[in-house]
């Protein structure tokens, strides 16, 4: 409504609109650009210098599409400051190097893990599989069935590897040595750290469209699982043959990844319309 409203002429009720928009979902990266944009054609050139201060200040830079929208304002004295904090959140914060390269095969890494001995565990889509880094290369765990792998996390406390599963049309595709079954919906596999071995498999049992977005591990061992297609988060509790369904809220439509704070109060989770979204563990 408010972009039909700006490219209208309106900019009254698009002003309206994306304010509206921004309480509903305060800080959301779009929703602030789109806001600044407007206030600029509105000559509001003061709350436009706010507004993008806003977007700035979370660390981020001012993306190639939106960069002709702000360029000359930029320029200008009231958005000086703004440029610079943009400037500087363009600039590298450390280097990168090379740990390793996949075979010349397509395998689409998915998820990255670290078990107790401090090698790298990958989780793949189109190679369907869970491998650890060993020194002569990439080792398939046997975990008795092909899967796309959407999360992944080692507990070494207690000797756990969780990887969410889920069925996709790409599973299996490129891993001629991989010939187990492949996997029926979606599930929470507990794999044995070491071995790999698969330790139990808790399916989620629930109508409708679902898909694995990422999981996390709590300090106490609860396992939470985003489910980016229906919106919701599952969780299992320490010692549940199940997974319940833990948080359905309007401030989540495609949960992804995910965080327990280290006090085991919080679950932070990164939603790809609505931004982050802060959960409280005991009251959910």
């Amino acid at each position: 409504e408010a972009s039909k409203a700006f490219h209208d002429g309106d900019l009254s009720l698009a002003d309206l609109k994306m304010h509206e928009a921004n309480a509903a979902l305060p800080n959301l990266p779009s929703v602030l650009l789109g806001l600044a944009k407007v206030q600029l054609a509105e000559k509001k050139p003061e709350l436009a210098v706010e507004t993008l201060q806003r977007y700035a200040d979370m660390g981020l830079v001012l993306p190639q599409a939106n960069v002709a929208s702000f360029a000359d304002a930029l320029s200008t004295r009231p958005f000086e400051e703004v440029a610079k904090t943009f400037s500087a959140n363009s600039k590298p914060i450390g280097e990168a190097k090379i740990e390793y390269r996949t075979p010349a095969r397509p395998v689409l890494l998915e998820k990255v893990a670290v078990d107790g001995g401090g090698k790298l565990l990958l989780g793949t889509i189109r190679a369907g599989g869970v491998y650890r880094l060993e020194g002569d290369g990439p080792v398939r765990l046997k975990t008795g069935m092909r899967a796309a792998i959407l999360g992944l996390q080692a507990d070494p406390a207690h000797g756990d590897l969780w990887a969410a599963a889920s069925r996709l049309p790409q599973v299996g595709l490129t891993d001629p040595d991989a010939t187990e079954p492949v996997i029926e919906g979606s599930a929470l596999l507990r794999l044995d750290l070491k071995t790999g071995e698969l330790k139990a498999k808790y399916p989620l049992n629930a109508e409708g469209p679902h898909s694995w977005g990422d999981l996390a591990v709590g300090p106490d061992g609860t396992v939470y699982l985003s489910d980016g297609q229906s919106g919701v988060i599952w969780r299992l509790k320490p010692g549940a043959s199940e997974l319940d369904l833990f948080v359905k809220s309007k401030r989540m439509d495609s949960p992804q990844g995910m965080v327990v704070s280290p006090d085991n109060k919080t679950l932070l989770v990164a939603d790809y319309t609505t931004g982050f979204v802060r959960i409280d563990l005991k009251s959910g």
